[in-house]
């Protein structure tokens, strides 16, 4: 869904999926327990999630919409529809969904959480960025929407919000790797390559295999002028994801040029010319992180 995001620099970001929505109270529509297990509501809402789960998304609909038929406010239902809806494309009828659940109940986070991931989706960044701080605002606890408000946040070049937003996802989540290498991007973005490759080391630390982080780290020292750390980081990208076009051809380039070993000292900037040379080979949109098509 977001192959193109990747080209050239590797963005470890989070979207509308089966394991982000998972994170989400009620997003994936589980039957309720208790007395009403075999109630027709919860046979419906019960045979959703199986064909959700499986990958059935028209089954998945049907059978959600059919327990909303019973009951009109299930909050289970218009979840589980809503994030059925977003994987299959319907952005419109899932933001419908979700303003329903916010419309019974306006505290429901996992809600406005849900809905600001979708927005996201349609590039609607501000609208996106208000539905995760109302989700925030009645749960302070939400990783996932600090992570995603940092990166809509990021997205329209406010990279000292992004930053802080991405700061608290870490905080709460020191382990997360994704946090730590988002914050890097955030930082490359706006122009400290210091603190880019400090965050970065973090993420490759605490995710050993992560392709992007070695990615990411390849391009912040090619940046800094160390060619043959960037070198090393970039080939051990590829062995971690040899398929990945990007990482094949950024490798090929810095194999075609004369590598020096000299690394430069903290706070060191790039040689004269290497900008330049860098936007023409590593165009600025690969920074598009939200085209989804």
């Amino acid at each position: 869904m977001f192959e193109q995001i990747k080209k050239y620099i590797g963005i470890a970001i989070i979207i509308l999926t089966a394991a982000s929505m998972a994170a989400i109270p009620g997003a994936t529509g589980t039957a309720r327990g208790g007395d009403l297990d075999n109630s027709p509501e919860n046979r419906f809402l019960n045979l959703g999630s199986e064909k959700a789960a499986k990958g059935d998304h028209l089954a998945a609909v049907e059978a959600y919409s059919r327990a909303l038929e019973i009951n009109p406010q299930s909050i289970e239902a218009l979840m589980g529809r809503g994030w059925v809806l977003a994987q299959t494309g319907y952005l419109d009828e899932a933001v419908q969904d979700f303003s329903k659940v916010i419309a019974i109940e306006p505290k429901n986070a996992a809600a406005y959480l849900a809905r600001g991931m979708v927005r996201h989706r349609l590039n609607q960044l501000g609208l996106a960025i208000s539905d995760y701080t109302s989700a925030l605002d009645i749960n302070s606890d939400l990783t996932t929407a600090y992570m995603q408000r940092g990166l809509a946040e990021r997205h329209q070049k406010d990279f000292d919000q992004a930053i802080k937003d991405f700061s608290r996802a870490i905080k709460l989540e020191p382990g997360n790797a994704d946090a730590w290498l988002q914050r890097g991007l955030a930082y490359y973005q706006k122009g400290d390559l210091d603190e880019a490759i400090e965050d970065t080391n973090e993420a490759i630390k605490r995710k050993p295999d992560m392709a992007d982080g070695y990615f990411n780290r390849a391009v912040y020292r090619r940046d800094q002028g160390d060619l043959a750390a960037a070198l090393a980081d970039g080939r051990q990208a590829l062995d971690l994801d040899p398929k990945d076009q990007a990482k094949k051809d950024f490798v090929a380039d810095l194999e075609s040029r004369p590598i020096t070993a000299k690394k430069p000292e903290k706070g060191d900037t790039a040689p004269s010319g290497a900008g330049s040379e860098r936007k023409k080979s590593w165009p600025a949109s690969c920074f598009s992180i939200l085209s989804m098509d």
